[in-house]
């Protein structure tokens, strides 16, 4: 009886913010194939979902001004659709890969002359 409550009890509750609208982890493996096979429609799914996170870590960890972290956010996601074929699930998750893509070009930035100037 106590299972059959909490069952219900969970089963009620919403989903938090950060896991709605994200698709399962099969229906992210599909979205990063169709990603990779250079569908536009799977590339802005990607974008919508992780665009804010990685936007986020770059302003917050490494630039601090937000215009910087979304320049640098679309460029990150430019970078992606280029190098769509160098991302391997066996290394690692996606979103993984893209954080590091990210940090790389946000570290790239601050060495750069535009920034420091």
């Amino acid at each position: 009886m106590f299972g059959e409550q909490k069952q219900m009890y969970r089963s009620d509750r919403p989903l938090p913010r950060s896991h709605q609208g994200k698709p399962n982890p099969m229906n992210m493996d599909q979205l990063v194939a169709n990603f990779q096979n250079r569908d536009i429609a799977a590339f802005g799914k990607l974008y919508e979902m992780y665009s804010p996170n990685i936007r986020g870590a770059i302003r917050k960890n490494i630039v601090g001004i937000e215009e910087d972290a979304q320049e640098i956010c679309q460029d990150v996601f430019a970078k992606v659709w280029h190098r769509a074929d160098q991302y391997n699930a066996s290394r690692g998750r996606f979103f993984t890969w893209l954080l590091k893509i990210a940090r790389n070009a946000a570290i790239d930035k601050l060495r750069s002359k535009d920034f420091r100037n």
